[in-house]
């Protein structure tokens, strides 16, 4: 499990923000829906008023991808990348350990990346049908950095969920300039978007 939490590597957040080092991923182009076939995750061109941009596969058989959704607002551009991978096989009672793990491998690359930022944020991620609450995490940073052609500040949000499907890790990387509020449209599009066995609306 631990090996995928490197891709949250940070880089300048001019397009697209990717989890994974460049040289381990290969972009896919999709004319409409995209489909994550193992997981029977299906990716939509548009997630309620987010458009799709860069769908990218990090392994040869697409178990391990990402795929990147902007919302424009008046305050800047609103960022979700999901990222859907497998998960390690464990039996349950490893499972909320491992999850903790992740979670914070996820946050230490974060701080490392950014000058050993400290999360404003942290805790229990939004709740999501069949997921106990000990399997999803939340944390949330603000920090400048390059986005959308200049160094602003911006919020950051790593949002966890383990073991769905009993086989896969989903994460959410949000990122938006600090103005932006992001807590309803990030609600709703975990809720209503790409999600292991849910198929696209």
């Amino acid at each position: 499990m631990i090996r995928n939490s490197l891709r949250i590597a940070l880089p300048a957040l001019a397009a697209t923000m990717s989890w994974q080092p460049a040289a381990g991923q290969e972009e896919v182009t999709a004319d409409g829906v995209y489909v994550h076939g193992p997981a029977r995750a299906a990716f939509p061109v548009q997630v309620g008023e987010f458009r799709r941009a860069k769908i990218f596969r990090y392994d040869s058989a697409g178990h391990d991808v990402s795929v990147s959704y902007n919302l424009a607002t008046p305050a800047g551009r609103l960022l979700i990348t999901v990222y859907i991978y497998p998960a390690a096989t464990a039996p349950r009672a490893d499972r909320v350990r491992l999850c903790d793990r992740e979670f914070g491998a996820v946050n230490n690359a974060i701080s490392s990346q950014r000058d050993n930022v400290a999360p404003i944020e942290q805790g229990a991620a939004l709740p999501a049908e069949g997921i106990d609450p000990s399997l999803g995490h939340r944390s949330a940073y603000r920090f400048a950095v390059p986005f959308d052609g200049r160094v602003q500040e911006i919020r950051s949000e790593a949002h966890l969920y383990c073991y769905v499907g009993g086989d896969w890790l989903v994460k959410y990387r949000v990122s938006a300039p600090a103005a932006v509020e992001t807590r309803g449209p990030v609600e709703d599009f975990i809720r209503n978007g790409p999600w292991p066995g849910r198929s696209a609306t």
